[in-house]
């Protein structure tokens, strides 16, 4: 299976794919003892980063999600759907002698 981000669809597997929990939980040290701050996991908070090449087309795709913040659903590779994501370019850059493919780093935001 392929990575697909709304409508577009990446070329091959991320080269990397992170899940980062909002986990609200601190750890607090005292005089003899530790106090914990304990808010939970906050899905909203949830980022999702990786890095995959794609096809212009379906990188035209995303560029117009992230510039209109548009939210929409990703399945993984997995098959795993998470619906309402929002989509962040952090850099785009072109594969060496294939300029008609993007190399693109994002992240995607539950918020």
């Amino acid at each position: 299976m392929k990575l697909t981000i709304g409508d577009a669809v990446a070329f091959r597997r991320p080269e990397d794919w992170t899940v980062t929990p909002d986990d609200r939980q601190e750890q607090h040290q005292t005089i003899g003892g530790v106090i914990v701050e304990d808010y939970g996991h906050v899905e909203a908070g949830d980022v999702i980063s990786c890095t995959c090449v794609m096809s212009y087309e379906n990188y035209s795709k995303v560029y117009n999600y992230w510039q209109a913040r548009t939210k929409v659903k990703i399945t993984d590779v997995t098959g795993r759907e998470w619906d309402s994501m929002r989509v962040v370019i952090k850099e785009d850059s072109y594969v060496e002698r294939h300029e008609s493919f993007h190399k693109v780093k994002m992240e995607f935001w539950r918020v």
